[in-house]
């Protein structure tokens, strides 16, 4: 069938969409989607509407949201990388996904030992304990200088704090 929204990324990438996937896949979709369309831009840019279909922005850029699209449509889902993992994680809180395909708890650890710094950040990131504690040891292993991963953008504040003073606990 065809689209029947347009999603536009923060990049400005448009992907043609079915509503009925949206909505069936995702909570907030649904939510969004049982709304009356607009009949002004919403963000300032001209494009609220083209070829008869309304135009949606979001807040992700085009690999994010192309990364969740593949995992709400009836394909194959993605090949699962750590960072993959994080930015469909993220996604998934934010729409209220189901990542039922993606084994995220086993791409987690079997991960742990050769990245546990990227590893312990997406865990502790989105609230994986029991991949936390497993991953934790590896991390007391580390000197301060091995958290160079960019995963680390997951973290708060706080959470580095934590981590910095869990180790300082433990005498590293």
């Amino acid at each position: 069938p065809q689209a029947d929204l347009i999603l536009r990324t923060s990049d400005g990438v448009r992907f043609r969409v079915h509503k009925i996937i949206l909505t069936l896949t995702s909570q907030v979709f649904k939510d969004m989607l049982s709304l009356p369309p607009p009949t002004v831009s919403t963000d300032g840019q001209e494009d609220y509407m083209m070829d008869g279909l309304h135009v949606v922005p979001v807040s992700e850029d085009s690999f994010a949201l192309d990364l969740a699209l593949r995992v709400m449509y009836p394909i194959p889902s993605p090949a699962v990388t750590l960072e993959n993992l994080a930015t469909l994680l993220e996604i998934s809180r934010k729409y209220e996904l189901r990542l039922h395909d993606i084994p995220h708890e086993l791409c987690l650890r079997s991960a742990g030992k050769r990245d546990p710094i990227a590893v312990y950040s997406i865990a502790l990131s989105f609230d994986m304990k029991a991949i936390v504690r497993e991953t934790g040891p590896e991390i007391c292993r580390l000197s301060l200088r091995a958290f160079n991963t960019p995963l680390l953008r997951h973290l708060t504040t706080f959470q580095c704090r934590d981590i910095i003073l869990w180790r300082h606990d433990v005498g590293l």
